[in-house]
């Protein structure tokens, strides 16, 4: 009788283990790895585009009274008769991404907990990582005005036996765990999608603000345009001479808003190009001024979409990842590209000028 106890107890253990094992074989800790690495890229990819637009701020702030000392209209301190302002508008922009910037620097630090989970079979760090990500979204949510409810988010985790029992209870830790960090990305997601037209507006208005700038200083004659004609030369063995294109730009026909110079018309006449020549290279450079305004315009909205597609990629390979299925990033690893080639190109269009003025 004591045999076929003991027999009994052992196949029930058997078979415990078996059906333990079975479930553990759906949850991949390679995989997991793989997306946690994955998820800390896309924050930190996402994250580098957020100076872009701090940067911009300050300068649309100083344009803003530029422009209304140029063309008389309200300064960016003046309150509209709801009680607001440029200023208070561009505050609340300035909330809105240091609270985005929290929220990317916790999730950051969450997947790099869950890759620590992944890769061994136990890790402490990720409860209170998850805690911070979720304070941290409910900050972003308070300051973009979001009002759905945000579920809690946690999670906790239990204590190994076994070899086999640790695999399953890792196995399980990783899918809750997924999950967990799938809400608090869906979460953001959602709250971003609130603020991200918002985004794309303001980017191009302060896009379309300090190209208004441009244009208006090198109609008076204060701004040259040396980054333009330098870059124009390519690689064709063509050294830029600034001299001699000051000589020839100062020769060029005054603008009305320019007062003439003595002596000016003379200039022209024995060694400046020809009234019609000239009126062409005003329009032309006017014309590349405009195609960059388009440009960048075009590189802030694709950095917004691209975000946002990054975002619901992410939560798709989540998604997979707890099914068991095969983790397929190619997607959201081709996101991440453009996202940064944009960002990239954003930086390199700003230095460009910088260093070439």
């Amino acid at each position: 009788m004591a045999i076929v106890k003991r027999t009994a107890g052992a196949l029930g253990l058997l078979v415990i283990l078996l059906l333990l094992a079975a479930g553990c074989a759906t949850v991949s800790p390679q995989a997991g790895a793989k997306l946690a690495d994955t998820g800390v890229e896309t924050a930190n990819t996402t994250k580098g585009t957020i100076n872009s637009t701090r940067l911009g701020l300050e300068t649309y702030i100083q344009g803003q009274y530029l422009q209304a000392g140029l063309r008389g209209t309200a300064p960016p301190d003046a309150l509209t008769p709801k009680g607001d302002s440029t200023l208070k508008e561009v505050e609340k922009i300035e909330k809105s991404l240091a609270a985005r910037e929290a929220v990317l620097t916790a999730m950051a630090g969450t997947y790099a907990a869950f890759g620590a989970l992944a890769r061994s079979t136990f890790a402490q760090d990720l409860p209170q990582a998850v805690e911070k990500f979720g304070g941290a979204i409910n900050g972003y949510a308070q300051v973009v005005g979001y009002q759905e409810a945000l579920p809690a988010m946690g999670i906790k985790l239990g204590s190994q036996g076994a070899s086999l029992v640790a695999k399953c209870v890792l196995a399980r830790l990783l899918k809750e765990g997924s999950q967990t960090i799938r809400a608090g990305v869906t979460q953001f997601r959602n709250i971003f999608d609130k603020e991200k037209q918002a985004l794309i507006d303001i980017n191009k208005e302060m896009v379309k603000q300090s190209g208004w700038i441009a244009k208006e200083f090198y109609e008076l004659n204060i701004a040259r345009p040396h980054p333009i004609l330098r870059t124009s030369l390519g690689d064709f063995g063509l050294e830029y001479d600034a001299q001699q294109a000051n000589r020839m730009l100062e020769a060029l026909p005054t603008s009305p808003k320019t007062p003439a110079k003595p002596g000016r018309a003379a200039a022209e006449t024995q060694s400046g190009p020809s009234a019609g020549t000239a009126a062409k290279l005003k329009t032309a450079i006017l014309n590349v001024i405009q195609r960059r305004i388009k440009l960048n315009q075009d590189l802030q909205e694709e950095i917004i979409t691209k975000i946002a597609a990054s975002l619901d990629d992410l939560i798709k390979a989540h998604e997979s990842f707890e099914k068991g299925e095969p983790l397929n990033l190619t997607r959201l690893t081709q996101d991440l590209v453009e996202l940064k080639t944009a960002t990239d190109m954003v930086k390199q269009l700003r230095e460009e000028l910088k260093s070439k003025q």
